[in-house]
């Protein structure tokens, strides 16, 4: 992969339950500092009670680099999965697929 495919502009965003977002943010925002500070990429969660129409979810958005996305991305994913085990006994529900076991 070239290096300036790697360093163009990247989007992904995603759904995240409102009750994961206090967890996946962390106090006074580190969660999510740490995540821009080791990839690169720029994480920003919508506000409060601005849920995605018919849901209770808010959006997540993950800016930057495509290298840099695509690895904040996998964290954030990792940490929710672990967040969904803790409250559902192993059972993942992200982007409404049931998933069991460890991401590989």
């Amino acid at each position: 992969l070239s290096d300036d495919f790697l360093g163009s502009y990247c989007d992904i965003s995603f759904q995240l339950a409102d009750h994961f977002v206090g967890s996946l943010i962390g106090k006074g925002g580190q969660g999510l500092a740490e995540v821009c500070q080791a990839t690169g990429a720029k994480v920003q969660v919508s506000n409060k009670g601005a849920y995605v129409p018919g849901t209770q979810n808010r959006t997540v958005n993950v800016t930057g680099p495509v290298l840099s996305v695509h690895k904040a991305h996998l964290i954030l994913m990792q940490k929710i999965f672990e967040l969904e085990n803790q409250t559902r006994g192993n059972v993942n529900m992200l982007g409404g697929a049931a998933v069991s076991g460890p991401i590989q």
